[in-house]
């Protein structure tokens, strides 16, 4: 996941996601996910794009993995 607002500053642009999808946080909130974007990512040396879905959060900018499963 990338936060809209890191999408933003950022100048990345989003396309419209092919599956668009609910979240629902604890407090039975829903955000409906429908955009995505090609983030690049550099890690000492290691250079990678990956598809991220953008929502509009504030927790983090950029959360690897699924951690709303668990």
């Amino acid at each position: 996941m990338v936060a809209q607002s890191a999408v933003a500053r950022s100048k990345l642009k989003g396309e419209p996601h092919p599956h668009p999808y609910s979240v629902a946080w604890v407090n039975k909130t829903s955000i409906h996910v429908t955009h995505m974007c090609l983030v690049p990512i550099h890690l000492k040396g290691y250079e990678e794009s990956i598809w991220c879905n953008v929502h509009p959060m504030d927790v983090s900018h950029i959360l690897l993995g699924r951690p709303w499963l668990y």
